[in-house]
């Protein structure tokens, strides 16, 4: 053990004087968590904006249901654009909901009436308004048929034999369990970044710095000098993941995690 100690110092020494050691086992700890708290926070966010968005619709002249519809939602519809590809394509707009001449043929006549929903599927930033938008107009659809089977003397429960009641079992310790799965990862990679300069150094290093071959002259078994060399670079591995934690920890409180129904309790025993 005195030789294993003895190399573990001079190995720990020289990791600490090492500027890039330093670094390497420091910038994932301090980078990463704020960086998840950042993405996080801007997640939830979009989440709350997306109810009050704006629906620009073409043509609301020729559906005025549809717009009464939407604005007893709490909605406000605004008049669209003349090109409503080109203001999704230079982002003045996240999407246009446009009713044509065919729609309004289609409605008279009992048939399926589309409207079509112009918008960037590249935009992720746009996602929720777009979804807030489709289940708008979808929600319409379905009650315009309800009202069309029941004008006819059909029931509308007739076309929806089977129904779903969801039993959400899992509790809200359990719903962020699922949101956080990624932590193990974020240690994994923190052990391995945190000490991979380490373990570069004490074994490729020596031997580009020739100093290899002076150290296997002394009187120590290889298996000592291994160990040594391996506790080193663990210390510094075992340094990052705890720092990661911490930092994890304190950037997950500043998320307003509350706001999607996540109870998140992070200490010590967490950790």
């Amino acid at each position: 053990m005195k030789a294993i100690l003895t190399v573990w110092r001079k190995e720990l020494v020289d990791g600490l004087r090492d500027r890039r050691s330093i670094v390497s086992a420091l910038i994932f700890p301090l980078f990463i968590p704020f960086m998840i708290t950042f993405m996080l926070t801007r997640v939830i966010e979009q989440g709350k904006e997306a109810p009050e968005i704006e629906i620009p619709l073409v043509g609301a002249a020729l559906a005025p249901d549809l717009v009464d519809w939407i604005e007893r939602r709490g909605y406000q519809v605004v008049e669209g654009p003349e090109d409503p590809e080109a203001a999704v394509r230079d982002l003045s707009r996240d999407f246009v909901l446009v009713v044509t001449d065919e729609f309004v043929e289609d409605f008279r006549a009992g048939r399926m009436a589309a409207v079509e929903l112009v918008f960037d599927g590249s935009r992720k930033e746009a996602h929720a308004a777009v979804e807030q938008a489709r289940n708008l107009v979808r929600s319409y659809g379905r009650m315009v048929g309800n009202l069309r089977l029941v004008a006819r003397g059909i029931s509308p429960q007739v076309g929806n034999a089977v129904g779903i009641e969801n039993v959400d079992l899992a509790s809200r310790r359990q719903k962020a369990a699922s949101w956080f799965n990624f932590i193990p990862m974020i240690v994994i990679l923190a052990c391995f970044v945190g000490g991979m300069n380490v373990a570069i150094d004490v074994t490729a290093g020596e031997r580009e710095r020739q100093s290899l071959e002076p150290l296997l002259v002394n009187p120590i078994e290889r298996r000592s000098l291994v160990a040594g060399k391996w506790l080193a670079a663990s210390v510094f591995a075992g340094g990052a993941v705890g720092l990661s934690l911490v930092t994890l920890l304190i950037a997950l409180g500043q998320v307003p995690l509350e706001q999607v129904g996540i109870d998140l309790e992070g200490g010590p025993r967490e950790a």
